[in-house]
């Protein structure tokens, strides 16, 4: 229980200038909380936000599609034309020599975007522009003029031609924009032929400066081959060298000296095999070699015969058989006429063999000696061959550059007679029928969707942007305070008065989970003193102040309803209808009296309050007094409401909006517990959080916020709570009823 200055004893969940954010925790003051104007940003809230302003959304779309069409009606048509041309991968020829085509030139990535750039050069398009006197056209008489109009044109082609190699293949486009169709097609198909001439001219130049670097290099190497050969004669004069040339003219060529030693070393390897060979025949002849006598050779061919013939018999006949005795002795008389020739043979070759040998050893010493000598002479000249040889390198070295630099020179003569076309037009350009810009459908298709982007963007920025409340998220992340719940509007005009009377309405059942969470608001539960108020009128405080109560008072609770709002006053009469005829009869005839009266000490407070049923009380404002700040400042308020709580459960006061008056902050900090209602969609956040810090700057505490006056069809999950009450409570009805639009006369 905490009392406040005026004495009244309450359940205040809050100390003054405390705050909870929707979980109740403790959290600072609005004005010195954290968090701008932004909502949060999810994907629930840019569709709620969108479908706000489709009609702004639709309004941008429309222009888009007229600004699509003027831009259709003002733009100039362009024309498109297009010619293809080739780089062939085999150059041809337009004129051959000695009936051989020229090699194809490489064709590779590199030499493609070589082409496309060559393509793109200045020097081209001032070729096309004096060729198709783009120049002249333009006109001008003053000074300069002509390279002027030059310069614009070459200037204006690079803007109107487009260079495409197409991919993977050896074509160009050449894309020419022009306002004039045939000048488009025209200025294609020039740059396709002046790029062909240019590429024959570059090639003739080319070979050209070609011929007379390779003329200069000729002549130079021509005098540095004499230079060389004429030292290379003197030094070998001098050293008396002879060189002479290889058999076969592929080697090089080798001295006299040189030639000789290897002629010798030759004939005496040669004479030293012979030399060997009758030594060798000299040693067999003295170790019995056989003869080589006819007659003797005739005795052994026949001597094995009849070997051969005994010994394949003797598997048949013994030793003894006459035929083999026959046989033996045959062959013992061949061998002793064959044992005598050889003696006879052997005694004649051996005195051949001895002078064959002789002869062969004397000629061998003979050319050892003579090889001496050459290879002594031989020697001599190898030292002094190091410079010869070194003259011998440059002269061979003069004589190749000197022969690759007439082949080369040869081969140009030959080219500059013939001419490679790399360049053939494929496809020339023809004279477009049709423009390619403007497109209308095109264009009305980008202010469509441009249109649409534009609206969908402003739509969402002042979505975001914007500082209303409009929903649980708000309340509780803009505010910083505990979320009570949203109150709809009334079916079709239908007062909250009349719409409470009927438990199955959207209202009823927002009033009873309002009520419902207020029980929960303190640790005492429901506040026994609970005062209501807004920012400024009409945004639905009375309403809700009323609907609380009927609620309480439908639960069983005695519960009086204080219209505290002296300047404005709200409970002056009901509407006519089921249920509240009887209270109009008593706000009738009570004359007036109200809360304005007890203050003042003109009534008595069962004189002013009036039974709108058993359990509900109402104490109207009474007339409206010239000083309600004073009134509801002093003690006889305080007391009033600490009196009227001995005879009800609870007290509902309807307080003024803040304003910038001082009625509600004083009315908060006496009652202790106020639930501030604020309007769906109207109120801003920065300005309900300074009317809720004024209120706790004077010692109130704000236990939540209600949010009144709620468009469902504009609320959903994204905005904190989905109240659709789309259930129908209607017998025999299956269609469910419509949502609460309208508040009837109770609105503040």
């Amino acid at each position: 229980m905490v009392v406040n200055n005026n004495g009244i004893g309450e359940n205040v969940p809050f100390r003054a200038g405390q705050l909870t954010t929707g979980n109740g925790a403790a959290a600072d003051a609005p004005g010195h909380a954290a968090g701008g104007g932004f909502s949060s940003l999810s994907l629930p809230v840019l569709l709620v936000t969108i479908r706000r302003q489709k009609w702004t959304i639709a309004a941008l779309a429309v222009l888009g599609l007229l600004a699509g069409l003027l831009i259709t009606a003002l733009t100039t048509p362009v024309y498109e034309a297009t010619a293809r041309i080739e780089v062939n991968p085999e150059a041809q020829a337009l004129a051959e020599v000695d009936s051989q085509s020229p090699q194809g030139a490489s064709i590779d990535g590199t030499y493609l975007q070589t082409q496309e750039e060559l393509l793109r050069t200045r020097t081209l398009r001032e070729r096309v522009a004096r060729e198709l006197r783009l120049d002249a056209a333009r006109g001008g008489d003053e000074a300069g003029a002509p390279r002027q109009r030059l310069e614009m044109a070459v200037t204006e082609l690079e803007r109107a031609v487009t260079i495409n190699n197409l991919p993977d293949t050896r074509l160009f486009e050449i894309v020419v924009e022009s306002a004039d169709p045939e000048q488009a097609a025209q200025v294609a198909n020039a740059y396709a032929s002046e790029f062909i001439e240019l590429n024959i001219e570059w090639q003739l130049e080319t070979d050209a400066y070609a011929r007379d670097v390779l003329a200069k290099q000729i002549a130079e190497t021509r005098s540095n081959l004499e230079d060389s050969e004429r030292a290379l004669v003197t030094y070998a004069r001098n050293r008396e060298i002879i060189t002479l040339a290889s058999p076969d003219q592929s080697g090089e060529g080798e001295s006299l000296a040189t030639r000789s030693l290897a002629e010798v070393n030759g004939a005496l390897i040669e004479a030293r095999a012979r030399r060997i060979a009758a030594q060798e025949q000299l040693r067999f002849a003295t170790n019995n070699t056989p003869s080589t006598n006819a007659g003797s050779a005739a005795l052994t061919t026949q001597l094995a015969q009849l070997r051969a013939e005994y010994q394949q018999k003797r598997d048949l006949f013994k030793p003894d058989y006459p035929e083999m005795q026959a046989l033996q002795q045959q062959i013992a008389s061949l061998e002793s006429s064959l044992q005598n020739i050889r003696n006879q043979d052997r005694s004649q070759s051996r005195d051949a063999l001895q002078s064959a040998y002789n002869a062969a050893l004397g000629e061998e010493r003979q050319l050892e000696a003579q090889l001496d000598s050459l290879t002594s002479s031989a020697l001599t000249e190898r030292g002094e061959s190091i410079q010869y040889n070194i003259l011998k390198r440059d002269v061979d070295t003069n004589a190749a550059r000197y022969d690759a630099l007439l082949e080369r020179f040869k081969e140009i003569g030959a080219a500059g007679t013939e001419v490679q076309n790399l360049i053939n037009v494929v496809d020339p350009a023809a004279v477009p029928r049709s423009p390619v810009r403007p497109n209308m459908v095109i264009n009305l298709l980008l202010g469509l969707i441009a249109g649409l982007a534009i609206g969908i963007v402003v739509a969402v920025l002042s979505g975001l942007l914007s500082t209303k409340i409009r929903g649980q998220r708000d309340v509780e992340q803009l505010l910083q305070q505990k979320f009570i719940g949203g109150i709809p509007f009334g079916e079709d005009g239908e007062s909250v008065a009349i719409a409470l009377n009927d438990p199955k309405t959207p209202i009823y059942e927002s009033f009873v989970s309002v009520a419902n969470r207020l029980r929960f608001s303190t640790s005492q539960g429901f506040p026994k003193l609970l005062s209501l108020t807004s920012t400024v009128p009409n945004e639905g405080k009375s309403s809700t102040a009323y609907g609380i109560a009927h609620i309480l008072a439908r639960q069983g609770r005695r519960v009086l309803l204080i219209d505290a709002d002296l300047r404005m006053p709200t409970f002056l009469g009901f509407e006519r209808g089921e249920g509240v005829d009887a209270v109009q009869d008593q706000v009738s005839s009570n004359q007036g009296r109200g809360l304005t009266d007890v203050l003042v000490g003109e009534a008595q407070p069962s004189e002013a309050i009036v039974s709108i049923n058993d359990r509900l009380h109402l104490l109207p404002s009474g007339q409206v007094p010239p000083n309600p700040a004073e009134l509801l400042s002093s003690d006889r308020f305080a007391n009033l409401l600490s009196e009227e709580l001995e005879s009800y459960d609870n007290i509902i006061v309807d307080a003024p909006p803040v304003l910038g008056l001082a009625d509600a902050p004083i009315v908060a900090s006496v009652v202790g517990a106020t639930l501030f209602v604020v309007q769906f969609n109207r109120a801003t956040s920065s300005g309900v959080r300074s009317a809720i810090q004024r209120i706790q700057d004077n010692n109130g505490s704000i236990i939540g916020v209600v949010l009144a006056q709620t468009k469902p069809e504009e609320t959903d999950e994204a905005y904190g709570y989905g109240y659709s009450y789309a259930y129908s409570y209607g017998q025999g009805s299956s269609e469910p009823r419509g949502l609460a639009k309208v508040f009837g006369s109770l609105k503040r």
